[in-house]
């Protein structure tokens, strides 16, 4: 459920910033959004997931410690962040609304560590309650509030996500700082790299894609493949509720040594993502512009374009996903990694020459291709893993 407030956050967010913005001004919201989805997945797998996947099977009170010292770190890095961010910004004397999300950094990239924690300490009522007041601001702030320019956009989700810190902090009672900027173990962050060079490796292309088409074709580009991605939401609420709920679950059932049902929990999740695209294409195309004008403004027709090659991206990564989770669950975390890396510049490659070519549906068409051979590697792999060997599962 707290995944699904978040989902809804992010589609409120981006579809009222497509609606009220020029092309132009909502190009350089999805570049901005492409950016902090980067550093904040960055500072997850530094942080976040050693974490969770260390103390998963073990009792509350001995990750206290570890929670206390990975959000102090957060903290730490979103002010890092923040302060490198302003000191640039300021050489350069333009962009105000940068300044805004710059300065709130911290809470931005700690709101989401939180609603970790806050699963990993079984207060998932902290996150909840977090993520509905910030829903609830940012919809608030949407009425009372016009957003005729991409510094509203900017400060009303910059309010709302510090409310949401704010409650996390709070709820969690994580508000001693000495226990919060101390002790953290090094073991941790050893991990915490390859977390962070797995997120990178097979996000780099997805948000990359946004990056790279902005570079290319200009921030109206871009903003066409994050107006697309809004039409996503099914799917994307779909697959990335899946991922949080079944990541720690699976690593709980290859710790009992049930292999057979690691895998079949692999194959469902694909399967869920090959049906959540087929309901998605069916949402967008009955209900077609009399829903997506009001929606997405003068973004709509861009949208349109890029939306079929979107959807077999998200498609094709849902694929290769169910594949990694079973990876994961086995601990060939590594082993991932590697591939990831040899198939990286393949991806990289032909999202650049689709960036060319065709512009954002291009990108997003040599996204697929390149997601889809990373797709039948992952199943392969996971097949000559324990979790497709037949000598473990008797």
């Amino acid at each position: 459920m707290t995944q699904l407030i978040a989902s809804l956050f992010t589609f409120a967010l981006t579809a009222a910033a497509a609606r009220a913005l020029s092309i132009h001004d909502f190009g350089l919201f999805s570049l901005a959004f492409a950016i902090f989805s980067l550093v904040q997945g960055c500072i997850k797998g530094l942080l976040t997931e050693p974490i969770i996947y260390s103390y998963q099977t073990a009792k509350r009170e001995t990750a206290i410690p570890s929670v206390y010292a990975s959000t102090g770190v957060t903290l730490a890095l979103g002010a890092t962040f923040s302060i490198v961010g302003l000191l640039l910004l300021s050489s350069v004397g333009d962009g105000q609304w940068v300044s805004w999300l710059l300065i709130a950094m911290p809470a931005l990239v700690t709101a989401g560590h939180l609603r970790y924690m806050a699963q990993l300490m079984e207060r998932e009522w902290v996150a909840l309650i977090a993520e509905c007041v910030a829903l609830s601001v940012l919809i608030t702030g949407m009425f009372v509030v016009e957003m005729t320019s991409l510094t509203h956009v900017a400060v009303l989700w910059s309010s709302s996500v510090c409310v949401s810190a704010i409650i996390g902090l709070v709820g969690l009672r994580l508000l001693n700082p000495l226990r919060l900027f101390t002790g953290w173990s090094q073991g941790y962050f050893k991990n915490g790299l390859l977390y962070v060079g797995d997120f990178m490796a097979t996000n780099s292309l997805t948000h990359g894609s946004v990056l790279i088409v902005g570079a290319i074709g200009g921030p109206t580009m871009a903003g066409a493949i994050r107006a697309a991605q809004i039409l996503l939401t099914p799917l994307l609420v779909v697959t990335r509720g899946l991922m949080s709920a079944l990541g720690p679950a699976m690593n709980r059932v290859s710790a009992r040594g049930d292999m057979t049902r690691v895998r079949r929990i692999s194959v469902g999740y694909s399967a869920a993502a090959v049906s959540g695209a087929v309901v998605t294409v069916l949402l967008v195309f009955v209900v077609d512009l009399a829903f997506s004008a009001p929606l997405l403004g003068e973004s709509t027709d861009g949208a349109m374009a890029v939306f079929p090659f979107a959807v077999l991206s998200t498609c094709a990564l849902g694929i290769a996903g169910g594949a990694a989770l079973g990876l994961r669950a086995v601990s060939w975390i590594r082993q991932a990694f590697i591939l990831k890396l040899v198939t990286l510049p393949i991806g990289l490659i032909a999202l650049f020459l689709g960036a060319i070519v065709a512009g954002a549906p291009g990108a997003q068409a040599g996204l697929a291709s390149s997601e889809g051979v990373r797709a039948i590697l992952n199943w392969r792999m996971l097949s000559r893993s324990p979790a497709g060997g037949r000598a473990i599962e008797g």
